[in-house]
């Protein structure tokens, strides 16, 4: 079993995580394929972790992550999609691991924050370049990924938000 070290949020661990993950999260890697496996990371392209949050969102998982495997599949970046799943009680685990993308499983709901940190200090510990945070609910456009991704390219910005708020354009 290997070697799990603290993240600093506070629950007792139901299980060791692979590569000194948080202790309390499980991360189960999608077997490979070529429908459904992600670009591997490389160390010569930046990287690019879509880090998704969610709590019983199957049905909206099953109908956003196909969209988002298109979206980031016309990306240049290499990219993992990464989603933390809040303590579900639906088929959310299910949906994760048929659609070949990284699970993070929360033992219980600890809420949107704790989600978000868990897939950011994913993120980290393993080196992307670049965190990209969608909802599970399919409220964010995934089209607009891209968008986002290279603004960061050509900026010196740390930090890239996009907003449905600035311009009229609907609910996306």
């Amino acid at each position: 079993m290997p070697s799990a070290r603290r993240f600093g949020l506070g629950i007792t661990p139901v299980m060791f995580a692979e590569e000194a993950m948080p202790e309390h999260l499980r991360v189960v890697r999608p077997a490979a394929s070529a429908s459904t496996a992600p670009h591997a990371p490389s160390r010569t392209v930046p990287t690019v972790s879509c880090v998704i949050p969610g709590r019983n969102e199957a049905d909206n998982l099953a109908r956003l992550l196909p969209l988002l495997i298109e979206t980031l599949q016309r990306c240049t970046h290499a990219w993992e999609i990464v989603v933390v799943d809040d303590g579900s009680h639906d088929r959310t685990g299910a949906i994760i691991k048929s659609l070949g993308v990284i699970g993070l499983h929360m033992p219980h709901h600890l809420g949107v924050g704790a989600a978000e940190q868990a897939g950011f200090r994913f993120a980290e510990r393993f080196g992307y370049s670049f965190v990209v945070r969608n909802d599970g609910d399919g409220q964010h456009n995934p089209s607009e990924i891209a968008e986002l991704l290279d603004v960061l390219a050509v900026s010196r910005a740390d930090v890239v938000i996009g907003s449905r708020y600035l311009e009229d354009r609907g609910y996306v």
